[in-house]
């Protein structure tokens, strides 16, 4: 099987973790990819120290180096053509982090991006004070942010997966999570994915309220 390579990305609040299950249980055959924990398994792997994802959303600057990522960039590019042939997959991720003196981005390199391929790029949006207000409510360790904070990481974000889309001449979605539900949104990226010629297969699934 040639399964495609699809970027789901997305600023802090916007459910891109949810939106992710949400396929998963609605479709097949998808891998999931969570970026996050491959970060997790490096530095355990370089340093014998467990990082929780508190850890990892609350001090990404201070524990995880660019070297670091540009690590699991190159292992996770090199799983690829391996993981193709199972089916589909999904690419948790989001290169921009919320720091202490503002925002940092490590992106993959253009040449990383060619040699990646990505077959669809969504990125989820939202309106800025619902996206602080849920982080507010339930930060599972992501830092506050006000207003304009969430914004420009929405910007930001969604400026990155533009450039990924150009680089490999697809359309990239934005998906706005904070005017649909959570069935509403899976609905529209498996609508889309099936679009661009995503193959795949619906199953029963339930969709989980957008954290």
């Amino acid at each position: 099987m040639d399964g495609k390579v699809i970027l789901i990305t997305g600023a802090a609040g916007t459910g891109k973790s949810t939106l992710v299950r949400t396929l998963l249980e609605r479709a097949r055959p998808f891998k999931r990819v969570d970026y996050g924990q491959l970060l997790r398994e490096h530095k355990l792997r370089q340093t014998g120290v467990e990082i929780s994802y508190d850890e990892l959303r609350r001090d990404s600057a201070s524990v995880i180096s660019p070297q670091d990522v540009a690590a699991v960039d190159e292992w996770l590019i090199g799983q690829l053509p391996t993981w193709r042939t199972e089916g589909n997959i999904v690419i948790d991720s989001h290169p921009v982090t919320k720091e202490v003196f503002g925002f940092r981005i490590t992106p993959f390199s253009l040449d990383q991006v060619h040699r990646i391929g990505f077959d669809a790029i969504l990125v989820l949006v939202g309106e800025p004070n619902t996206l602080a207000q849920r982080i507010a409510e339930d930060p599972h360790g992501r830092p506050n942010v006000d207003a304009f904070q969430s914004g420009f990481q929405v910007q930001l974000q969604a400026a990155v997966a533009v450039i990924y889309a150009i680089v490999c001449g697809r359309p990239c979605f934005a998906i706005d999570t904070t005017r649909s539900t959570a069935e509403d949104v899976s609905g529209i990226a498996l609508d889309l994915l099936r679009k661009v010629g995503v193959p795949f297969e619906e199953i029963d699934g339930t969709a989980q309220p957008i954290s």
